[in-house]
């Protein structure tokens, strides 16, 4: 992700313990709905990697230049 190309947004890299794919799409709508609530309106991306798919690139870029969140 590159910071100097759009500032001011959250880029968020989750691994869910629940692969519920329902379950997940409804956790992620309430959890955005919530940080909006909190943040205001501002640009929210969330990745949601989820077990037993495919790796994509921005998984690894996540988690090696993210800051775990606790």
């Amino acid at each position: 992700m590159d910071d100097t190309k759009r500032g001011g947004d959250i880029d968020l890299y989750i691994e869910p313990e629940n692969q519920d794919i329902s379950l997940i799409a409804m956790a992620k709508l309430h959890f955005l709905r919530s940080l909006h609530s909190e943040l205001g309106e501002q640009r929210i991306d969330v990745v949601l990697r989820l077990e037993n798919t495919n790796i994509l690139p921005i998984y690894g870029i996540d988690k090696d230049t993210g800051i775990q969140l606790q």
